[in-house]
């Protein structure tokens, strides 16, 4: 019970900071799952380079 809890005192915080943001995240899962891909993603290399930039600044 306190797990859930937990997780769900995350979710309401987040939407009081960001309203809808919970039914955002519901609705790009079911893209995902529809699709069967994330139209968001980024090349594993391009983030580390994006990860190597930061890191030496």
């Amino acid at each position: 019970m306190h797990e859930f809890l937990r997780k769900w005192q995350h979710i309401a915080h987040t939407e009081t900071t960001d309203p809808g943001s919970y039914f955002r995240v519901l609705a790009k899962a079911e893209q995902i799952t529809h699709t069967g891909h994330n139209p968001d993603t980024v090349p594993a290399e391009q983030m580390h380079e994006l990860i190597r930039q930061r890191l030496s600044s």
